[in-house]
């Protein structure tokens, strides 16, 4: 592929057993997963964040799917990781290719975060605990709420939302749209909690937020509805023939 990696020979797809899908995830495809080189990092300080937040779009990528956002006077964080891993405990579990860029304490007056989804790489308890202390509000699919409120998170900062709800947050128009994906923070908990791309849609400037969707009917049907988008955020990769 473009980035020179030898390419693995798959067995077929119906070939997969749930303990093939295991092994070939956490064993054989590790080395793939794996980046050869370091990541440039260009490290942020909250001397940056200072200002009030830009009306005009602005936006930092800080690894996962993690992104700060300005937008209409409003400082967004998107599904906001900042801890060493995306796991229940920071002993073991998936680690950072990398620091993050910055640190949540140097990113002051977040207006709200706006979640996808209840994964560890997308929603991380630490994170939300500091934000908890503050005024932030929080925008999150339907039966994330309970899991904000057991971290401490006031329950009138949390609007939850269903496929095409929407809201204002000050100029912006905020519409959960749809995603191809799931939920679930154990092995038993799988669905119990929606998830969701985001539009969001600012005065002048709009941004399509993915979350973790795979390929979908979905796209066309939210560019029909909404429109075109000045900067689309969608993961790509992430991809297994035993996914299906």
């Amino acid at each position: 592929n473009m980035l020179g990696e030898k390419r693995v020979q798959l067995p077929n797809e119906q070939n997969y057993s749930s303990g093939n899908v295991m092994w070939q995830f956490f064993m054989a495809d590790k080395k793939l997963r794996t980046p050869q080189h370091d990541f440039p990092i260009h490290r942020l300080t909250s001397s940056q964040f200072q200002h009030s937040p830009s009306h005009t779009l602005r936006t930092w990528w800080l690894g996962h799917s993690s992104t700060l956002l300005e937008l209409g006077g409003r400082r967004y964080l998107l599904d906001p990781v900042f801890c060493k891993r995306a796991s229940f405990t920071q002993l073991a579990g998936p680690k950072r290719f990398h620091p993050s860029p910055v640190e949540i304490r140097d990113i002051p007056n977040v207006d709200a975060v706006i979640l996808s989804h209840d994964h560890y790489d997308h929603m991380d308890s630490h994170t939300m605990k500091q934000l908890s202390k503050t005024n932030t509000l929080f925008y999150v699919p339907l039966g994330v709420k309970k899991i904000l409120e057991s971290w401490g998170c006031k329950p009138n900062n949390i609007k939850e939302l269903n496929w095409w709800d929407e809201v204002m947050d000050g100029p912006n128009r905020l519409v959960a749209t749809p995603a191809r994906h799931f939920s679930g923070r154990s092995l038993f908990n799988r669905f119990e909690t929606l998830w969701c791309s985001w539009s969001i849609l600012g005065t002048d400037q709009s941004v399509f937020y993915c979350g973790d969707s795979g390929h979908m009917d979905g796209f066309q049907e939210i560019r029909n509805e909404i429109g075109t988008f000045d900067l689309t955020i969608m993961p790509i990769g992430a991809y297994h023939p035993a996914w299906r």
